[in-house]
């Protein structure tokens, strides 16, 4: 029994890490699916597209039966080091992250928002490459081209 865990934003590569998590599902598997959305996000675009892509790809999973155990959604003032702790809580074996997921902009036309998000990036790097120097489990990088990446197994 394997317990894997997507992080869930609306970035193209989350699509496909939940792709390839259900690729790699077996029937003795736990399933979490989880959005963690900044405690910065006054207008509530993250909070809201963050239930829009819960919610639809708990149904693509139900489709595809693969059963989720729990998908849900936690506000943070540091989604990155969330995420950790809820490796940890949950006692995941492996967690999949779009390579470029929880660093697109929401409102593309919010100038303002646009300058936070890419400073933000700038300054604590992606949400991919902290996980991967920092997460205590096997971490698989899913980019938008066709090859995966997979790194650390602990």
């Amino acid at each position: 029994m394997t317990v894997r865990m997507v992080a869930i934003d609306g970035d193209k590569s989350t699509s496909l890490a939940v792709d390839r998590m259900m690729n790699d599902y077996t029937s003795e598997d736990t399933v979490y699916l989880c959005n963690i959305y900044s405690s910065w996000d006054y207008l509530n675009h993250e909070k809201n597209d963050g239930k829009i892509f819960l919610d639809q790809f708990s149904r693509l999973c139900h489709c595809m039966k693969v059963p989720v155990e729990e998908a849900y959604q936690l506000k943070s003032n540091n989604p990155q080091a969330e995420f950790i702790q809820e490796i940890q809580k949950k006692e995941v074996q492996v967690f999949y992250i779009g390579e470029t997921a929880f660093s697109c902009i929401t409102d593309e036309e919010n100038y303002v928002f646009q300058l936070f998000s890419w400073i933000k990036k700038l300054v604590v790097g992606t949400m991919a490459l902290y996980l991967q120097a920092n997460a205590p489990c096997k971490i698989v990088v899913v980019p938008l081209l066709e090859k995966t990446t997979e790194t650390r197994e602990q």
